[in-house]
């Protein structure tokens, strides 16, 4: 099988083989019932959707169905069991479909309710796979073929036991290591194969079989409980590298639809999830023949940051705001040349300005060591690349700092004019990268990589103490690189850029925070401010709101690649200073 979705992914920062892509339209999902569930099933026959529902603790499932799948009828039960139900999915068949629950033992139904099997082993979920002539079912991880229960409502053979064609296998994914950018996916940090701690589904589409399934996956920072999907050739247990396909979206049963669409049958899982505890249905589109992933006219997480417009013609990276006194507010970032990435080849410092932070404007290229090849910066960078610059205002003048990777340098404007011509100051750090600045008082501060900081000299011509490094109480870094610092209410925020879930892959680049009373800390422990948000700043706006700067750099950011602004809400509580979006 040919992938290079599965098997050579580029960095999640591309918006072709991202997770999620909501468009300017896109509209919050809804739930297809305001009724809480414990698990549901969707499928489709005679131009009517079907969800099959039982609430938390049910012993029944009950039965909605409508034209469209947010527009479902009132219900009726389905079937009532002795023990309460804990899983169902849908599956197909050549009269429709069936349906099968697991309350106590495992049960199988024809789309009429009639009773068609039942497997005499207890499970949380399992699933039903019709493949010709073979019929397989999934359970709690476990694979195995299946006989002896009839697919269409010809009979009912309520009560049948359903015997076992062949041994389980447990179900396997392979942990994603991709090289050489050195990336691994959270199966193979962890050192497992199970590719979902619930689940999962089995479907077929298009002559391959696919494998949904959930666990817990620490995106966003969060104990949400994920779905993810793995495929393979032929059912044999083991399936390709798994990906994500609908955060919070638990155990997901997929099956077609009318227009020959797939969709995807869930009950959100977590608090950030738009239907938390409810079910939905869901389109998912399937991207060059290679992955699934939900239709971009849906937002699938609330809160700020998931519906949040970036500026879609200004691409860069690692945005960064200043807030002028000459009442511009100036933004810069990691930019890319025209034939270059942003890993090879960028294009020096790119500067825009706006009085409204709406719309940008613009300036111009204020400095690329590109043009002076004797430089000290060709001499160290190992790519020749100019990183996240930051900008300040700090004796009558503009002040820029930058990353070559390693180190990183720092610039003086000669005519006190943003514009320049900048003056070297040279190379400030030797070994680390994203520096920014910190100004309290008359004490200029340069902070780098995870929370490194030391003051500047007056001329900033040297640092005048040692660097300390800014840590939690507990001793672990707010995040790996993108630190900067911000005072708030008399308080030292630290923010900084950490990826959670697994690196690059399928996890998340958020902005972490730390609170303290002292610049030099202790610092409370690491608290998530923005999901999806690493390496973006704050700062206060005009008004003096809070605000933040994100790029999107992973696979469930909302856009990748792209400024985006936001506020952000300030609360102090026993002494203690929380922030969130």
């Amino acid at each position: 099988m040919k992938n290079e979705f599965l098997h050579n992914q580029p960095h999640p920062e591309t918006d072709g083989t991202a997770c999620t892509v909501p468009d300017d339209s896109a509209r919050l999902l809804n739930p297809a019932l305001q009724t809480e569930v414990e698990a549901c099933g969707g499928a489709w026959t005679a131009n009517e959707f079907f969800l099959f529902c039982a609430a938390p603790k049910s012993c029944s499932v009950t039965i909605q169905r409508g034209r469209e799948p947010d527009l479902l009828d009132k219900g009726k039960q389905f079937a009532v069991f002795e023990f309460p139900v804990t899983g169902i999915s849908c599956f197909e068949t050549t009269a429709g479909f069936g349906v099968c629950i697991c309350a106590g033992d495992i049960f199988i139904f024809d789309q009429n309710g009639l009773q068609t099997g039942r497997l005499g082993i207890t499970a949380r979920h399992a699933s039903v796979l019709i493949d010709g002539t073979r019929q397989w079912i999934a359970y709690d991880g476990k694979l195995r073929g299946i006989k002896n229960f009839r697919t269409d409502n010809s009979a009912n053979t309520s009560g049948a036991r359903i015997e076992f064609d062949g041994p389980a296998v447990t179900s396997s994914a392979a942990p994603g290591f991709i090289a050489p950018q050195n990336r691994r996916d959270a199966l193979h940090i962890e050192g497992r194969h199970w590719p979902g701690k619930q689940g999962g589904c089995l479907f077929k589409h298009e002559g391959l079989y696919y494998y949904f399934c959930a666990d817990f996956f620490n995106r966003c920072f969060k104990n949400n409980l994920d779905s993810f999907c793995c495929t393979a050739e032929s059912l044999t247990g083991r399936f390709e590298r798994r990906y994500l396909v609908i955060p919070n979206g638990g155990i997901a049963n997929a099956f077609h639809g009318p227009d020959g669409k797939v969709y995807a049958a869930f009950t959100g899982q977590g608090d950030s999830s738009a239907v938390n505890g409810r079910p939905a249905i869901l389109p998912l589109d399937f991207i060059n023949n290679e992955f699934f992933r939900p239709s971009p006219s849906f937002i699938l997480e609330t809160g700020q940051v998931p519906s949040l417009h970036p500026f879609r013609d200004i691409e860069l990276r690692d945005t960064f705001i200043f807030n002028s006194p000459d009442g511009f507010y100036y933004m810069t970032g990691t930019t890319r040349r025209s034939e270059g990435t942003f890993w090879d080849g960028t294009n020096g410092i790119c500067i825009w300005r706006s009085r409204d932070l709406k719309k940008f404007e613009f300036i111009g290229k204020v400095f690329d060591y590109h043009d002076f090849p004797d430089s000290w910066q060709n001499n160290v960078s190992r790519n020749k690349n100019c990183w996240a610059p930051e900008i300040t205002f700090y004796d009558s003048t503009f002040w820029l700092t930058y990353s070559t990777a390693p180190g990183c340098g720092l610039l003086k404007s000669k005519t006190g004019k943003i514009e320049g011509p900048y003056a070297d100051m040279g190379r400030f750090v030797n070994k680390g990268i994203d520096s920014g600045f910190f100004l309290e008082g008359e004490e200029l501060y340069l902070i780098w990589q995870n929370g490194r900081i030391a003051p500047l000299s007056r001329e900033c011509t040297v640092m005048t103490e040692e660097p300390v490094h800014l840590l939690p109480a507990d001793g672990q870094q707010v995040g790996y690189e993108g630190a900067g610092l911000i005072k708030v209410k008399s308080k030292y925020v630290l923010y900084a850029a950490e990826w959670n879930g697994d690196s690059r892959i399928d996890g998340t680049y958020d902005m972490m925070y730390s609170v303290s009373d002292n610049l030099y800390g202790p610092y409370c422990k690491r608290r998530l401010l923005v999901p999806h948000g690493g390496h973006g700043c704050l700062f206060f706006d005009k008004q003096g709101e809070l605000r933040f700067t994100m790029f999107g750099n992973d696979r469930s950011a909302p856009f990748r690649r792209r400024a985006g602004i936001g506020t952000v809400n300030i609360e102090e509580r026993d002494g203690d200073l929380l922030l969130s979006v």
